[in-house]
């Protein structure tokens, strides 16, 4: 079985590129500005506005070939000033299929500033350096070199057949990143699709897993401490600039000094959160799971009103999303299937009686036949028990003689969640 995976490199870019990527990123959203007002001129031509238009995405199409010949830059690579109109008229697709369903929705805007993409045709590695050039008439190169780790990830991936499919450079927290995707394709074999894990996601324990037999809390007592923080350094941040006359050379200080750390804060999540997903996904490798069964949360934000502090928790600290996006491909390059399922009432319903009891606590009670369990762990085995249903018909699981849930937890000497029964951290 061919599976196609994607990987990510990022590093700083050297600052002694700073001056150059500022009149370059310039330059790149003079091209896409100019690309947009082109589009919307040539769409007036034809007797239509932007609010007006139902012009099918074939039309979007026929003017983009118009526009890509008329706007050229003289100091980007041509392959970056097609990319950055790619990245346009996907935006223009996407505004003209949503403004069927909401005429409310409005149309990409200009923009000053634009990040600097370079397509696989243009990036070059060599000797450990990333090389990135500009239009040919400049003469110009910026050769980046990899740090030693991210030098040997990559040299590992191109030696096994990968390729570099892109290259970007954006502007974040006053410091320029570099964003490396790579494309690589591998032969492995599927796992047991009978083989069956639910997964019930929160706030306090990002994920309770169930696989019939156990249940496992993962706990996320790290990764909250980290979104805590993130929080409190953006609300002293908009503190110190409330009292500061804008634009002025204390404000912008404090404004640079904070959006650094606000930002080194943000790199820790995203890297406690990939390595949360990938030990999932060892875990699920090591048992031989082929699905994973994952509760539906789409739209819980819109439906959250409860108190101050429960609201914070939900629409601030909660990044459900970004989790299960990672969670998702991770799993989908190993050959595992994720099924979400509808998740309501799972943490209510006992899964012994059915009965239905909403605790007020972390612990489930049933009032009716006396079963205790871990509320989360309730949730888990209910979402199994939903959809093993669905699947083979009714089902009944040695639920009243479960175990106590175990703690998967994060190890700072390994940098890993490990298990209580394992000595080798799931990295």
């Amino acid at each position: 079985m061919q599976i196609i995976r994607f990987h990510i490199i990022t590093q700083k870019v050297p600052a002694k590129y700073y001056p150059l990527l500022k009149e370059l990123r310039l330059e790149a959203g003079k091209i896409w500005s100019d690309s947009l007002n082109l589009f919307f001129n040539l769409l007036k031509k034809n007797g239509n506005t932007p609010n007006n238009s139902t012009r099918p995405l074939g039309g979007v199409n026929a003017l983009k070939s118009q526009v890509q010949k008329a706007i050229k830059s003289s100091i980007l690579h041509s392959q970056t000033t097609q990319a950055i109109q790619d990245r346009l008229f996907g935006a223009l697709k996407s505004f003209f299929k949503n403004k069927k369903r909401n005429p409310n929705v409005k149309p990409p805007k200009p923009r000053k500033f634009y990040n600097l993409i370079w397509k696989n045709q243009a990036v070059r590695y060599q000797n450990g350096k990333l090389i990135l050039p500009l239009a040919r008439t400049t003469g110009i190169r910026l050769s980046i070199p990899l740090r030693k780790r991210k030098k040997e990830w990559l040299e590992e991936l191109l030696r096994n057949g990968a390729e570099i499919r892109q290259a970007e450079i954006v502007f974040k927290a006053f410091e320029y990143r570099l964003i490396l995707l790579v494309k690589e394709t591998v032969e492995i074999n599927p796992p047991d699709r009978n083989k069956v894990v639910a997964l019930d996601l929160g706030e306090i324990h990002p994920f309770v897993s169930f696989d019939g037999k156990e249940v496992l809390i993962w706990n996320g007592r790290l990764l909250r401490s980290y979104k805590q923080l993130r929080l409190k350094l953006i609300a002293l941040k908009q503190k110190l600039l409330a009292k500061k006359q804008k634009g002025s050379r204390r404000w912008k200080r404090i404004k640079r000094s904070f959006e650094r750390q606000i930002a080194k804060v943000g790199r820790k999540i995203e890297d406690l959160e990939h390595k949360l997903t990938r030990a999932f996904v060892n875990y699920c490798k090591a048992k031989g799971i082929g699905t994973v069964v994952i509760g539906k949360v789409k739209g819980i934000r819109e439906k959250a009103k409860y108190n101050k502090n429960a609201n914070q928790k939900i629409h601030l600290m909660w990044r459900f999303g970004r989790l299960l996006q990672k969670l998702k491909y991770k799993l989908e390059g190993e050959g595992i299937v994720v099924v979400e399922e509808d998740e309501r009432y799972t943490t209510q319903l006992c899964p012994v009686c059915g009965n239905k009891y909403k605790p007020k606590d972390r612990n489930y009670i049933c009032p009716k036949c006396g079963f205790s369990y871990h509320r989360d762990g309730v949730g888990a085995i209910n979402l199994f028990k939903r959809f093993m249903e669905k699947v083979s018909g009714r089902l009944i699981l040695p639920v009243g003689g479960l175990t106590r849930p175990q703690g998967v937890s994060y190890s700072l000497s390994s940098s890993g969640w490990v298990l209580p029964t394992l000595r080798n951290p799931l990295l």
